[in-house]
């Protein structure tokens, strides 16, 4: 099984995005780190959807409005079954977004 970074970011202000889309038939555990380059606090969401779309469900969201602090770090290990995706949104740009295996 490859390991390593699936997928980065440096996200745009207010647009969900997908991050990454498992094409795997099999579940991979996952690494998501989210970097507030900011000297301000952000607010981030992330979805983990059935789809590959960019407009959530409301019960796809795992993480919701979470405030980052200015160079602060988030980490979550997450589970995606194959053909998931992962959706994330920040409402300040100067936030990287990265998920590894």
């Amino acid at each position: 099984m490859a390991s390593g970074r699936l997928a980065t970011l440096d996200i745009t202000a207010g647009v969900n995005t997908v991050l990454y889309t498992h094409s795997g038939g099999s579940s991979i555990n996952a690494i998501l780190s989210v970097v507030n380059r900011n000297d301000t606090d952000v607010e981030i969401s992330v979805a983990r959807s059935e789809r590959d779309v960019t407009t959530p469900s409301a019960d796809d969201y795992i993480e919701y409005e979470t405030i980052l602090r200015p160079k602060g770090i988030l980490e979550r290990d997450i589970k995606l079954a194959g053909y998931q995706s992962l959706i994330v949104y920040s409402d300040s740009s100067n936030v990287s977004f990265q998920v590894s295996e």
